[in-house]
């Protein structure tokens, strides 16, 4: 009896850090969480909103959190597309569990864009003067 409980105790073990080495170390591509993630830019702001492709999910289990990476995302604000390179974070896998998304280490990294175009998805966004100033004092550059 003790045998077959340490055997089924090692294997159930063993399928647990399997899964948690896969995880780890390749993790899973999902859309499921896309729509929510709309859902909360949009509502942060009415004239923000964005497309994002398959969002890669990891795990770090030495810090609890799941790393989230997407690439080649798209950010309109007022209909001005801004082209990103990646978006990225880490999401506590306790806030998983309550089902209260709480993420830290918001990165965020675009294309290579005209300043130009910046300095009017920027003007967009905040209404300040001073960008306008700037906006006509620059002729190129990226």
């Amino acid at each position: 009896m003790k045998v077959n409980f340490f055997k089924f105790f090692i294997i159930f073990l063993s399928i647990i850090l399997s899964i948690i080495l896969y995880l780890s170390i390749f993790g899973i591509e999902t859309k499921k969480f896309n729509q929510e993630i709309k859902d909360k830019v949009s509502k942060s702001n009415k004239n923000l909103n964005i497309d994002l492709n398959k969002v890669k999910l990891t795990l770090d289990p030495l810090k609890l959190m799941v790393n989230a990476k997407t690439i080649g995302a798209t950010i309109y604000y007022s209909n001005r597309p801004l082209q990103l390179e990646y978006i990225q974070t880490k999401v506590s896998i306790n806030s998983i569990f309550k089902e209260k998304l709480v993420s830290s280490n918001f990165e965020i990294a675009s294309r290579s864009i005209l300043l130009k175009d910046f300095i009017k998805f920027t003007r967009s966004i905040t209404f300040k003067p001073e960008l306008l100033i700037l906006e006509t004092m620059i002729k190129d550059g990226y």
